[in-house]
């Protein structure tokens, strides 16, 4: 009998043949040394070139993540010698009541009453990822997968698919049947032309899902190539759900249609908002207002400032009040300006943590401040410069903006209870301001 050995444990095939299969991995049952039953991701082939590391690094960032909904990796680890055509193995639960997909083969689509609480606590997992920095990139059907009962579902595979040259399609074996759409049906339109990956490319990937539960259809012409779909899908020229499932609500629709839109920006905050938004108005409460959107300029010399405005901001974040973005929330291989100016273009409030290192910065004068004093001139964006050490902003453009602290008394000259205070303090000013923005 094969034996795997993983980082925590070891693990025995129950047979060779996988329950389930991908174009680029198998499925099989294995036991742990306690009999312990476990689902064996093998994946075909090894990440290519410098990509193991990373691809390992994300398997350990997907195992900190704690959440009900999000399926845990417990163990992985490579493949047994003698199997060298295959690459990682991930130690995963055993789902036995299958995924979305299989569900969804079994009626044309869902009422909006059904979906909602079905998404919901996808929404929330989605939701729990990005706060700690981790994007799924690859939401679908296949990656929904239900436990013990069919009442709760865990999302699966983050970030594991960009990996590997085929994309994901796990399936269960059914001779004979069709599998379900490749991942580039649900990808957005900015990972399919730049390779852009962000929260909001989840978000749009969550709600391709929702729209083939609600009209049993995706939000674009199959009966065309790929090529085509793709280039419709860039272009924005989807399917109106009305035309697909005429029993939809009209505020259900408007829903659909502003997560699926090709413009980021205009996609709702959260996966949770998207989700509620879609029986919101059915159900007599109005979708709760976008949060203000905070866009924090800093010198990297100064990232301590920035984590503990982030931790005093982080209430006003849960409940959807604000969104904070820094550019610590760009991806590797993202092209930095295009994000910085996507930021910038959203943003309601610039959060400028201002030092000697600030204000030295060139790339700060050249790249951020610029643009962030156009768009308070221009677009009404408001200014709130935090004096986190003692500097010369009399000098600098920011003389003509009122601190939001005494410059005189920066922050880092506070003694730990007065900085708590002050730190508190600021989070209201800027609660204050975020309330006006929305």
């Amino acid at each position: 009998m094969q034996l795997f050995k993983g980082e925590v444990g070891e693990y025995n095939l129950v047979s060779g043949v996988p329950f389930a299969f991908g174009r680029s991995s198998l499925l099989f049952e294995a036991s742990t040394a306690e009999r312990a039953t476990v689902a064996l991701k093998v994946f075909r082939s090894a990440p290519s070139g410098d990509d193991s590391a990373q691809f390992f690094a994300e398997v350990r960032a997907h195992r900190a993540l704690e959440h009900p909904n999000i399926l845990p990796i417990l163990d992985f680890g490579w493949t047994p010698n003698d199997e060298p055509d295959h690459g990682p193995f991930l130690v995963l639960p055993l789902c036995r009541n299958g995924n979305l997909r299989q569900r969804m083969k079994a009626r044309d689509f869902f009422p909006a009453r059904v979906v909602a609480p079905l998404l919901l606590p996808i929404a929330s997992a989605l939701d729990h990822a990005h706060e700690n920095g981790v994007i799924h990139g690859d939401v679908k059907p296949e990656n929904i997968l239900f436990g013990t009962t069919e009442t709760d579902p865990f999302l699966a595979d983050f970030g594991v698919a960009k990996y590997f040259p085929v994309r994901e399609r796990v399936s269960t074996v059914i001779p004979g049947e069709p599998s379900g759409a490749g991942s580039s049906a649900y990808m957005s339109p900015e990972q399919i032309e730049d390779g852009i990956q962000s929260p909001r490319s989840d978000i749009y990937s969550l709600a391709v899902v929702a729209f083939e539960l609600l009209t049993g259809s995706l939000p674009f012409d199959v009966r065309v190539t790929t090529y085509r779909q793709m280039e419709a899908k860039i272009a924005g020229r989807l399917l109106d759900p009305m035309s697909l499932n005429s029993r939809l609500a009209k505020n259900t629709c408007n829903a659909l249609m502003q997560a699926l839109s090709t413009d980021r920006r205009k996609r709702p905050s959260s996966c949770i908002a998207f989700v509620q938004s879609l029986t919101a108005i059915d159900s007599g409460v109005l979708p709760p207002p976008s949060p203000a959107h905070l866009f924090v300029s800093y010198c990297h010399k100064d990232e301590r400032w920035l984590r503990k405005i982030e931790t005093v901001l982080k209430p006003l974040v849960r409940d959807s009040r604000i969104s904070v973005w820094s550019d610590r929330k760009i991806e590797a291989g993202s092209n930095w300006r295009s994000e910085i100016q996507l930021a910038l273009t959203s943003a309601r409030i610039a959060v400028l943590l201002v030092s000697h290192d600030f204000l030295a910065s060139d790339f700060i004068a050249e790249n951020e401040l610029p643009p962030l004093l156009a768009a308070a001139k221009e677009s009404g964006v408001k200014i709130m410069w935090i004096a986190v050490s003692s500097s010369l902003y009399k000098s600098s453009p920011l003389s003509v903006y009122q601190a939001v602290n005494n410059p005189e008394k920066p922050l880092d000259c506070l003694s730990p209870s007065a900085l708590n205070k002050e730190l508190v303090r600021i989070a209201e000013s800027i609660m204050l301001q975020a309330g006006a923005a929305r």
